[in-house]
């Protein structure tokens, strides 16, 4: 859009309305406005663009504390701590397969033997068991809930975790799959869940002052964008050409939101932040957590 030339041509709409932008978009364009303003402004002016200014500090560190609640450090620690309980359940479930070699055929032989120093029925007794066990638990399922996200995974192990305690299983389970590692997976759950609560906490904390923020950081720079208009005066052409100076980063802005959503072929959105660095964060220590060695699964000796 060309500039007007006359102040029969100016349009002060173009300027009141300020388009959506992200998050840092718009501390930009605070930023951008405040470099470009007039060296002397007029009183309200000056007001107005003190006030930007002052909104503008608080949303840069609303930025910086939302950078620090969705640090890398506390989300590796998160992603770590996920595939730890995953190997726990995955040990649980293997501990209890394992049972499944008195199952083959070739067991048959000694089952009767009478000389033998293993009790190999009963061993098959509980193979039998313990696969009836696997079924009831962890059902068709299986282990696919490992790969959900952590809120999802949080309500399947507490389920899972139900079963076993309403049927009274504990015992059996213990004695199949080895003392102790069924009263590591109650005890994870509750961190477990305790660590998907301050996730969402933290999260929706941040994005609801985030958003907040964003609010008051666009009725002050549209507040300064009306007291800069006011200063045009029809006596002083200089006037027209100096609020165009100072609010040329609106227009600019606004024009490259456009060519953006353009390219991307969608229209900008203010909810779709583009400060949302959670995603990539999660992403990194995702992919940090998947360097590490696969958890050993442990068999005990007496599933051997």
């Amino acid at each position: 859009m060309s500039e007007a030339t006359t102040f029969e041509e100016f349009d002060p709409g173009q300027y009141q309305t300020i388009t959506r932008l992200t998050a840092l978009g718009l501390a930009s364009l605070a930023r951008a406005l405040i470099t470009v303003a007039p060296p002397e402004p007029k009183a309200q002016v000056k007001r107005e663009l003190l006030l930007v200014g002052t909104e503008l500090e608080a949303f840069e560190r609303a930025l910086a504390g939302r950078h620090r609640g969705a640090s890398q450090r506390l989300l590796a620690e998160e992603v770590a701590f996920d595939q730890f309980v995953d190997g726990l359940w995955i040990s649980f479930d293997a501990r209890l397969r394992a049972w499944s070699a008195y199952t083959r055929p070739g067991i048959a032989p000694l089952l009767n033997d009478e000389a033998s120093t293993v009790d190999y029925a009963e061993r098959a007794r509980q193979a039998k068991r313990s696969l009836e066990l696997v079924a009831k638990v962890f059902g068709a399922e299986g282990l696919s809930f490992t790969r959900n996200k952590f809120e999802d995974q949080a309500t399947a192990m507490a389920t899972l975790l139900q079963v076993i305690s309403e049927d009274e299983l504990g015992d059996e389970l213990d004695k199949l799959a080895g003392a102790g590692l069924l009263e590591a997976l109650y005890d994870c759950q509750e961190r477990y869940e305790a660590m998907v609560t301050a996730r969402s906490a933290r999260e929706q904390g941040l994005l609801v002052n985030l958003r907040e923020l964003m609010a008051g950081l666009r009725m002050k720079i549209q507040m300064y964008v009306i007291a800069v208009i006011s200063t045009l005066d029809r006596d002083e052409p200089e006037s027209l050409e100096r609020v165009q100076d100072a609010l040329r980063p609106i227009i600019s802005f606004r024009e490259r939101a456009r060519a953006r959503a353009a390219s991307a072929g969608s229209s900008e959105d203010e909810d779709e932040l583009e400060l949302d660095a959670q995603a990539d964060l999660e992403a990194e220590a995702q992919a940090q957590a998947d360097a590490q060695p696969e958890p050993e699964v442990v068999v005990p000796a007496d599933a051997e």
